[in-house]
């Protein structure tokens, strides 16, 4: 199955360092393969935090971090660190009972539509984006952080 996403916002710092022009707020579709398997993280990182699923940022990348943890092979990056705390808190979900529904091997769409049915805050599209670009835009408060950039 794919999933097509639209990724409202568009980071110039990202952009310049690939050598792409700086228009911020750019449209771009992004299509993936929509994903229930175990990504192992000891090789490759998983999707980007500015990767949507259902409009929310952050959410794919958490759900290849489970996976991989359930796995054995989530390397260094941690499920449910701080930055996916965020969204859980902001849905009303417990990373414990998002953890079980992949652990039953629920691909993505499936995991957005227990997100829709058991979120305890119901969002708005207009909400989901707004945090979503928010979330795109958060930097570690410390400065440290920000240089050496821990994966999470």
């Amino acid at each position: 199955m794919h999933l097509t996403l639209l990724d409202a916002s568009y980071c110039a710092r990202c952009a310049e360092d690939a050598g792409e022009s700086k228009q911020p707020k750019t449209k771009r579709l992004t299509t993936f393969m929509a994903s229930n398997h175990s990504p192992d993280l000891t090789h490759n990182p998983p999707r980007s935090p500015r990767v949507r699923l259902g409009g929310y940022a952050i959410l794919p990348r958490m759900l290849d971090k489970g996976r991989a943890t359930i796995a054995g092979k989530n390397g260094e990056y941690h499920y449910a660190c701080p930055m996916d705390q965020r969204l859980l808190e902001f849905l009303g979900i417990d990373a414990e009972a998002l953890k079980e529904q992949l652990v039953a091997g629920k691909g993505d769409a499936e995991i957005l539509e227990w997100i829709q049915n058991n979120a305890k805050h119901k969002r708005t599209e207009a909400e989901i984006a707004s945090w979503s670009t928010l979330a795109e835009l958060r930097v570690p408060a410390d400065v440290e952080s920000r240089v050496t950039r821990p994966r999470t």
